[in-house]
């Protein structure tokens, strides 16, 4: 079974995944300020694996196709799982929790609280949720751009409306949308 991918996710995610490690044109490994220990990355957020770094499977870079070929690869087993997660959604909602699911996938299953409240049919609860997922690094911190991308992500879910922030007066609007959809959130500082 393949799933389309919705653009408006492609959008989030490239956004926010980045493209670090450029070199000349490649993109190598990168290992991220607020990744955890011995967790590298490449292209719009694949994790390397122990094997793929071992074997040197990256060692050369990527090219820009090469990398947006990995992305392909990589968010379709996830959009399988969120689908079998979340079987009740709109295509909106479930193209914002893919974005979110990419990151981290914990917050989607039986446990999760977006996820749980999305069953539950609790929207604003499911969206509100999205901003608790906003910590990462030791000792876990609150990070202003995982906010940011939350933020994004559940403004989405509510609205359909994509608000990309990436400056302080992108983050006050995406305060203020989110207020009007009826999430209260803060700018971490």
């Amino acid at each position: 079974m393949l799933i389309d991918i919705p653009e408006d996710t492609i959008e989030i995610i490239h956004a926010y995944e980045g493209l670090s490690g450029e070199k000349q044109g490649r993109y190598y490994e990168y290992h991220g300020k607020a990744d955890p220990n011995g967790i590298y990355t490449i292209g719009r957020g694949h994790k390397l694996t122990r094997l793929e770094r071992e074997k040197g499977r990256f060692k050369n870079g990527l090219t820009l196709k090469e990398v947006n070929q990995l992305f392909t690869r990589d968010i379709q087993p996830r959009a399988i799982r969120l689908h079998k997660l979340i079987p009740n959604r709109t295509e909106q909602e479930f193209a914002a929790a893919l974005a979110f699911f990419y990151n981290n996938e914990y917050a989607w299953g039986p446990k999760g609280s977006p996820g749980k409240f999305h069953r539950a049919g609790l929207k604003k609860d499911a969206a509100a949720a999205f901003l608790l997922y906003i910590y990462s690094g030791k000792p876990k911190k609150k990070r202003l751009g995982l906010w940011r991308r939350r933020a994004t992500e559940a403004l989405y879910y509510l609205t359909g409306d994509v608000l990309i922030s990436k400056t302080g007066t992108d983050d006050k609007s995406l305060v203020g949308a989110l207020t009007l959809a009826g999430v209260t959130t803060a700018i971490p500082g």
